[in-house]
């Protein structure tokens, strides 16, 4: 059964607070790659997470974050933004994913614009288009009138 860790925590910008709560969970296997996922999606903006892990063994188990953030990009976008870190062992290891959405108020063709230096077009999904980005992840931008909904998608393991 999964446990949520207290609502509403806001995480200071100096503190990890997902490592914390990985840890309060008694997670060792994941917390390294959750704790790095979750600085990733937060970007050290200001953020509230929840944190769910199993009850019994967490060690074992996989553990998410739901994160809600005031968004500031390097690219001038200011605003709301959601995401969700995932983490799972896999053998002595971990794996895991970290998903950021931010409702962009620019078309998605200007928000391409934005991207980084270096990203490179993929096939879209369904009309969709995606974007490989130069540090391993993807981006994708959803078409939302009359705006965008920018989704950047990182994976890790270790």
């Amino acid at each position: 059964m999964p446990s949520a860790k207290p609502e509403g925590e806001a995480g200071p910008i100096n503190v990890n607070l997902f490592l914390e709560h990985a840890s309060g969970a008694g997670i060792n296997t994941c917390a390294g790659v959750y704790g790095s996922l979750g600085k990733a999606l937060a970007n050290g903006n200001p953020f509230m997470l929840q944190t769910q892990s199993a009850k019994e063994n967490a060690d074992l188990h996989s553990l998410q974050g739901v994160v809600g953030m005031n968004y500031r990009s390097e690219t001038g976008y200011v605003g709301p933004a959601a995401g969700l870190v995932f983490a799972a062992p896999v053998g002595t290891s971990c794996e895991g994913q970290m998903v950021r959405v931010v409702p962009v108020p620019e078309t998605c063709e200007a928000t391409a614009a934005l991207l980084p230096k270096g990203t490179t077009p993929r096939s879209p999904l369904n009309g969709i288009p995606v974007y490989s980005l130069p540090g391993g992840g993807q981006a994708m931008l959803m078409p939302a009138n009359p705006g965008c909904v920018a989704i950047s998608i990182v994976w890790s393991g270790r």
